[in-house]
């Protein structure tokens, strides 16, 4: 039930771009992708293409393969993977460069390891690696070569097959546990719109592909292509070969990606939805309709944004908000210290009484997870965050939070979490659903006592050993080390309401009949599929259930609007519901209810302010020629699918200059090594719209700020806008994967609907890649200044793309 914690990934190093011929492209990737690798040099900074298809797409190789030929031979110690060396090392080696590849000799041993590295080119289009090794001494050792990380940008989709066997590269990414798609084919070839690849042993084994975009050492978020062999005997060569070629597309954009995923069409693009239509007078809805809301520290602290979450809530038909707080965020606000960062009790307050104003009943929780940094009364012993029921001063601590929470709420319930419990802490003879007893009835009657009626999970109730594994149960489930804690359930008071959480899609949940038929009141609880949240209203219209709340685990922290689905409302009122638009139509209803605000700006005033002289880069990108706007990745991925001239983006009205390869530049581009400005020679506006977007080496689903728009004046004052990705700027690219998000196996289906701009514009790159422009309005606070320049400064790591600007005079 506990959203997915942030996870760290090493810094990526920035993949040299200095290319001779082919075999020397690839060999300046290997020794550039790994700061292990050191660094060479190359005779000519001409890079190979190789000419795709009648619509002049064109590719590099490090477009499409971002690193190749790294190695490790390593032993299996107890269990532990023991690196013996990774390679090429350029300490301990000596490097020959030459038209005809690259040869990589050890000098001498490492660990016992003696090798030669060789890549060479075989043709225009197919380099040869090979590797041959010997461990001299010692147990068998294993090793693993790199055939390549295939960018997931392009070869989402892909169809990959050995001749016999095919599978597609998935859209969205796969979790760490189920990375590997392919184990030991004896060839690969991968057949996609922008190129194809194949992969073919010379003399060596089978080959492998993993899905690495959820792979927390991999900073690529690539396919991984690799070999892998065990059990290799010391003392005898081992010598491995692989072909790479890469040839001309075989597949459409759309057999790649489907029509589906890559939309043009912007059906919500004026902020209008009929999503917030439904039927009142359903006598027959579920009683009990709201959104269970994660009150971590929000990526943009706005009360603002949260009354209109609050209005959607209300406009979907829903009349319960639980406000689900950590024993933290608790520990400050009973302190009265180090909010800052949190909703303070006064934002509290103010968002409870504006929920009730719009009918809606507000139930405060706290997660039953705590940290012993801040909780050490709690003797937690190290392997669960779940407190020991049996310490002297558990009670006092917990009831002391307990009562933060009736304080600033005056609740009529409140909920206690319980959920995904570690091994339970408990004296000698006793019994997990013996201590979950005690426990439960303690809390259950101090809030009796004082009015509230009790709210808990209950997947520690259901018994793994019994239910589907579509079905979350974790009673006897090994991943917590709780035994029997079902047994419980018959022993504790009939008034306490059970919250059933079930995110995956199911044909059946009978789980909640199961809660029923013990006496309870029972809530399902879905999360982001809207598939399955209309999957549980129908369970519980079928079993009477007796509410329904969506969930929306990773909200706050990454004000992504497809954290949560609305659907679970809708749907409480008519089970026949279904999903439309992929549930987009929610997501972009709930976006715009969070962006408004009483002083919104008119849209249909904006004039367009020429960019003329300050462009610097095209939309329309050929390395041969210029760099372009996206990072100079050629033809294959450019902007050249966009709408030219005057045309209304977002309801606003912009210009943006003709895109030709020979009409000169039409965009502006400031990197972070290199900010760039416009020139506005005084100006007066009320407010400016900036259709614009970005590249970032490692783009993320939570908002970060990466930079500013700089305003200045004729007399020298300036203010700053601040651009943060994730909430008014995204990423240019689209597609499924491409984001870091820590809740890796939650939310993945948008990320270019955001809350602090609006969606100006859906495309496609010629080979098919889904790419996205947004607007940001900006209202001057000083209106009556002249505006001298505007200067776009991004942070280490991003590219700030500006196609064009408009202003309300």
């Amino acid at each position: 039930m506990k959203s997915k914690s942030l996870y760290s990934i090493k810094a990526r190093v920035t993949i040299v771009t200095v290319l001779a011929f082919v075999l020397t492209v690839l060999c300046v990737i290997l020794v550039s992708i790994n700061p292990l690798y050191g660094t060479t040099k190359a005779d000519s900074t001409v890079t190979p293409k190789i000419k795709l298809s009648e619509s002049s797409v064109s590719v590099d190789w490090n477009e499409i393969i971002s690193e190749i030929g790294s190695f490790e031979i390593y032993k299996i110690s107890l269990g532990q993977r023991k690196t013996l060396i990774k390679g090429p090392e350029y300490k301990n080696i000596n490097s020959i460069a030459s038209v005809d590849g690259i040869l990589l000799k050890s000098n001498g041993k490492k660990n016992g390891v003696t090798y030669d590295y060789t890549l060479k080119k075989i043709n225009a289009n197919t380099v040869r690696i090979s590797l041959s090794y010997c461990y001299e001494t010692g147990t068998p050792v294993a090793q693993e070569l790199c055939l390549g990380k295939i960018s997931s940008d392009l070869f989402t989709g892909a169809v990959v097959n050995d001749g016999k066997k095919t599978i597609t590269l998935p859209i969205i990414p796969r979790s760490f546990n189920d990375r590997i798609l392919i184990n030991s084919w004896p060839s690969v070839t991968i057949q996609s719109s922008v190129a194809d690849i194949k992969i073919v042993p010379v003399n060596a084994g089978d080959i492998s592909l993993a899905d690495f975009r959820n792979v927390p050492w991999d900073n690529l978020h690539s396919f991984y292509v690799f070999s892998r062999s065990y059990a290799l005997l010391p003392g005898k060569w081992t010598t491995l070969s692989y072909d790479i070629t890469i040839s001309p597309p075989s597949l459409t954009s759309s057999d790649q990606f489907g029509v589906a995923h890559i939309k043009t069409e912007l059906p919500f693009n004026s902020g209008k939805s009929t999503f917030f239509e439904y039927s009142k007078k359903n006598v027959n809805a579920i009683p009990i309709r709201g959104v269970l809301t994660e009150l971590l520290p929000p990526g943009v602290k706005d009360i603002n944004i949260f009354k209109g979450y609050i209005r959607a809530i209300a406009k979907t038909g829903g009349n319960t908000l639980v406000l689900y707080h950590s024993p933290e965020h608790l520990l400050a606000l009973s302190k009265h210290q180090g909010t800052e960062n949190w909703w303070s009790a006064e934002e509290l307050k103010d968002i409870a009484a504006y929920a009730r104003s719009l009918h809606i009943q507000v139930i405060p929780g706290m997660w039953s997870s705590f940290s012993s940094k801040n909780f050490p009364d709690l003797t937690l012993n190290g392997k669960t965050d779940f407190y020991n029921p049996f310490a002297p001063r558990t009670y006092h601590e917990l009831f002391m939070l307990y009562q933060t929470l009736i304080d600033l709420y005056d609740p009529k319930m409140l909920l206690i979490g319980h959920d995904e419990i570690s091994p339970i802490q408990k004296p000698t003879g006793w019994s997990d659903s013996q201590v979950l007893v005690y426990d439960i009835s303690k809390i259950h009657n101090w809030l009796h006592a004082k009015g509230v009626r009790t709210v808990m999970f209950g997947d520690m109730f259901l018994d793994r050993n019994r239910w589907q594994l579509e079905l979350t149960a974790n009673s006897n489930n090994p991943v917590y080390g709780s035994d029997n804690t079902h047994e419980a359930l018959d022993l504790l008071p009939k008034d306490i309401v059970i919250i059933d959480w079930q995110y995956k899609k199911a044909k059946d949940y009978s789980t909640i009949e199961f809660f029923k038929n013990k006496g309870f009141t029972v809530w399902g609880c879905s999360w982001h599929d809207p598939e399955a949240a209309i999957a549980l209203d129908k369970s519980l219209f079928q079993y009477k259930g007796d509410g329904i709340l969506c969930s929306d685990w990773g909200f706050w922290r990454t004000l992504n609007p497809a954290a949560t689905s609305l659907y679970g409302i809708k749907a409480s009122f008519d089970s026949s519901s279904s999903v439309n638009n992929d549930g987009e139509d929610a997501i972009s209803a709930l976006a715009e209810e969070l962006r408004r605000t009483s002083d919104q700006i008119s849209t249909g005033k904006f004039r367009p302010i020429s960019l003329d002289s300050s462009c610097n880069a095209t939309t329309c990108s050929d390395k041969s020629i210029n760099t372009g706007a996206l990072k100079g990745l050629g033809s294959s991925f450019d902007l050249r699918s966009l709408p030219q001239g005057e045309n209304s983006f977002a309801g606003i009205t912009f210009n943006v200059k003709s895109c030709s390869l020979h009409s000169g530049n039409n965009c502006l581009v400031s990197h972070y090594s290199n900010p760039s400005n416009i020139q506005i020679n005084g100006k007066r506006v009320k407010s400016l719209a900036f259709l614009y977007t970005m590249w970032h080496e490692k783009p993320q689903i939570v908002p970060r700020k990466i930079g500013s728009y700089k305003i200045e004046y004729t007399d020298n004052t300036a203010v700053e806008i601040p651009v943060i990705e994730g909430y008014n700027i995204t990423d240019v690219r689209s597609g499924r994967g491409v984001h870091k998000n820590p809740w890796t196996w939650g939310f993945t289906n948008t990320c270019d609907i955001l809350i602090g701009s609006r969606l100006g514009w859906r495309g496609k790159t010629l080979s098919g890649i889904p790419v996205n422009l947004q607007v940001m309005t900006w209202k001057n606070p000083e209106p009556n200044k002249l505006i001298k320049k505007i200067s776009l400064l991004p942070n280490d790591g991003a590219t700030f793309i500006l196609i064009a600007l408009s202003a309300l005079k």
